[in-house]
């Protein structure tokens, strides 16, 4: 009888051991601890694998901007010409695209800068906005497609801690013929290829914060064309040159 009450009195705590509650580590098989099943609701950003190290990268909370807000005239540098200013009238107008992002330290492990972050951006102009439009004829312009499309990568070096810019720009000729943003994104990337952030900012609003780029269905309406470049190899790289990191192309 004796035996019978202790092995009922051992089965009863192996029984409560098993109905413990789940939010406590335990051991796995291999003596290691195990994280409870309630770690899986930690964010992407904690549990995707990355290259970054003892930091995290974001970009500014404002919206990307769009429209005559990207739209700026050169700044003019003095100096000597041969042939003097060949073009007259008024200063021509570029677009400059430009948003902000910041390296947040967040532990020892942070090397004292990111080795390396790559910047994707996908941008859109509306035709209807160009101003050679209306030197067009009727069927030059219903031979187009209303909306152009543009992207540029860009891989940025050593970048430290706090805050900085990435820009692109496109040649006034560009804005002449196409017009003006009407749909932007942004994607940064580590040194692998993981992502990191994604911003979209849209006047379209059926593609106003998704990847429009990825999506075949509005890519179709979109004509793909060439001329996007990093801001560096445009005279705006000497604007506000400190927030800009070294590019390597």
């Amino acid at each position: 009888m004796k035996q019978l009450i202790a092995f009922l009195l051992v089965f009863a705590m192996v029984a409560g051991v098993d109905a413990a509650p789940t939010g406590k580590a335990k051991k796995s098989a291999r003596g290691r601890s195990e994280a409870p099943a309630a770690s899986a609701s930690r964010s992407a950003s904690e549990n995707s694998e990355t290259t970054l190290k003892g930091c995290r990268v974001e970009f500014g909370k404002s919206r990307i901007n769009l429209g005559k807000n990207t739209l700026a005239t050169a700044p003019r540098l003095d100096g000597r010409s041969s042939i003097g200013r060949v073009r007259t009238g008024s200063l021509r107008t570029w677009i400059v695209l430009e948003h902000p992002y910041e390296v947040f330290r967040i532990s020892d492990a942070f090397p004292g800068a990111v080795d390396q972050l790559n910047v994707t951006w996908h941008v859109v102009l509306d035709n209807n906005a160009a101003e050679t439009k209306k030197e067009k004829s009727q069927a030059v312009r219903e031979s187009e497609k209303r909306y152009s499309y543009f992207t540029q990568s860009i891989i940025y070096r050593n970048i430290p801690k706090g805050k900085h810019a990435t820009s692109v720009c496109l040649h006034p000729s560009y804005y002449e013929q196409y017009g003006e943003p009407v749909a932007v994104g942004i994607v940064m990337y580590d040194s692998a290829g993981n992502e990191l952030e994604f911003k979209c900012s849209s006047e379209l609003k059926s593609i106003d914060g998704i990847k429009f780029w990825e999506d075949e269905n509005q890519m179709a309406n979109l004509e793909r064309r060439e001329g996007l470049v990093e801001r560096s190899r445009t005279m705006w790289g000497l604007v506000n040159p400190d927030d800009y990191e070294l590019v390597i192309q």
